[in-house]
């Protein structure tokens, strides 16, 4: 479906990987990770057909369909839902075709742009549309609505709508988690797992690519520049794998060292010898033909800390009658908390006070209320 032969790309003067070979087959679900600069997004734009290789080719099935996510995000005065729909070329070509026909009242071509509109699944686009707006966490009624009342965040939400609904072969998604909160990012999991295409998905949620990725593209750190790999499975078996092959390489890497020390310490004392010079010279032979073993690359990491204040407040937190929600939905109600410095959480992972006691409605799970006073937190610090 997919295949890459020998293929180089660059940005500018700096070439970000050579010599990739690889084929992704129709229907597998790749997750294309690898550390920010990498040229993950430059991969998508390659075979979105926006940038050109630098050497070898990138072939990609004739006739396959293509669907992405749009960067710009344009206030328009159109609807939401025509707006949406606008991404099925197929669709709006066939209601051209019957507004062409109806015009003309030619009853076989208004009957065969009946047929093809039915073909392109224009008689339940609609429905389709909205499952998607409500799924993306769109009121019922926002459908109507102009796309410049809505924020940035909302506008990038239905971009990502538009890739969905867009008829494809192909799906590339690059962060498509951006701007979605959990009810819309694990709606937008169930979907993906049920696209019958390929797809290929940039994304900084290791969690998300585990349950939505079947298999890995890393883009990895090479000596002169990066190193495309194929890796079945989502990330943590991507990473559970690399971990295995970087102790293999490091292992490698010091017996050679071991052994071309053993050599060079050979050849450096016999090699003015009569009746061993012979053996010296032969083992310099050896140590030519040797084919190095790449040393390990480390990713880059960093290291921060933070210094002991001088002094501790007595309360860190105070909470007073506090209400949070989304949607128009109450989710917490009427919080009174004090959190001091000598309060300590329940356990790992649990948070430090009793639900119900500080107002917390029944039904909300432990995960989702973590999540909650997070983004709840979040405020207060911004």
């Amino acid at each position: 479906m997919i295949l890459l032969r020998n293929l180089a790309l660059s940005r500018g003067p700096h070439l970000l990987f050579s010599g990739v070979s690889l084929t992704l087959e129709r229907g597998w679900r790749v997750g294309l990770v690898g550390a920010n600069g990498s040229g993950k997004s430059s991969l998508l734009a390659l075979l979105a057909g926006d940038l050109a290789p630098d050497a070898g080719d990138c072939e990609i099935q004739p006739g396959m369909r293509m669907a992405r996510v749009e960067q710009e995000a344009p206030a328009l005065e159109r609807s939401v839902l025509d707006y949406l729909l606008d991404a099925d070329l197929e669709l709006r070509a066939a209601e051209d075709e019957i507004a062409g026909a109806e015009a003309g009242g030619d009853g076989d071509a208004i009957a065969h742009a009946h047929e093809r509109l039915e073909h392109a699944g224009g008689y339940t686009a609609r429905s389709r549309a909205l499952v998607l707006l409500a799924g993306l966490g769109f009121a019922p009624g926002d459908e109507a609505r102009a796309v410049r009342e809505f924020s940035g965040g909302y506008r990038m939400r239905l971009n990502l709508a538009r890739a969905l609904i867009a008829p494809s072969e192909l799906l590339l998604l690059d962060e498509p988690t951006n701007h979605l909160d959990l009810d819309t990012i694990l709606w937008l999991e169930g979907w993906l797992r049920a696209y019958e295409g390929t797809m290929i998905v940039v994304s900084h949620d290791r969690d998300f690519l585990d349950r939505v990725c079947d298999h890995s593209l890393a883009i990895l750190p090479g000596a002169s520049c990066g190193q495309v790999r194929l890796y079945d499975g989502g990330y943590s078996q991507f990473e559970g794998a690399r971990a295995v092959e970087l102790e293999q390489q490091y292992a490698a890497a010091a017996r050679q060292d071991r052994e071309i020390r053993r050599i060079t310490a050979f050849v450096e004392r016999f090699r003015a010898k009569a009746t061993k010079a012979r053996q010296a010279q032969s083992r310099l032979k050896r140590l030519e033909r040797m084919e190095r073993v790449a040393p390990v690359i480390a990713a880059d990491t960093y290291r921060f800390e933070f210094e002991e204040p001088e002094r501790q407040p007595e309360r860190i937190l105070a909470l007073h009658e506090v209400a949070a929600g989304y949607g128009g939905r109450a989710v917490l109600a009427g919080i009174e908390l004090a959190l001091t410095t000598i309060e300590r959480p329940n356990g790992p992972g649990t948070p430090p006070l009793e639900l119900r006691r500080y107002g917390v409605g029944n039904g909300i799970a432990p995960a989702r209320f973590r999540c909650l006073i997070h983004h709840l937190l979040a405020s207060f610090r911004g």
